[in-house]
């Protein structure tokens, strides 16, 4: 064999190996962005749940100061009180869960 012949054999492997290695990276790549893709989605989902969620305790809350406001005004104190302590307690629990990511819907309500 020439020493040509066995370069020309070295350049083809090279190429192969060049060939897949790039195959590879491609699919190493596409794994890569289907397991991110899949946190996002992960994230997401989670972050939608919490959404949900200081969404409904927000409406509750304020369904309850509309309550005592009622009650204010039919004069029955003692149930206003009643809810004014009760509110207190699930606006620092829709703050908690708020927490920084949803502060602007808790602060509404």
């Amino acid at each position: 064999m020439s020493r040509h012949t066995i370069v020309h054999r070295n350049s083809d492997s090279s190429v192969l190996l060049n060939s897949a290695n790039h195959t590879l990276h491609k699919k190493v790549i596409q794994l890569s962005l289907e397991e991110t893709i899949s946190e996002l989605e992960k994230e997401l989902t989670a972050k939608e749940k919490r959404q949900d969620e200081v969404l409904q305790k927000s409406r509750e809350v304020i369904r309850s100061c509309a309550k005592a406001i009622r009650h204010i005004h039919t004069e029955d104190y003692a149930e206003a009180e009643k809810l004014a302590e009760e509110l207190d307690s699930e606006v620092k629990k829709l703050a908690k869960v708020a927490g920084e990511d949803f502060h602007h819907i808790a602060q509404n309500a």
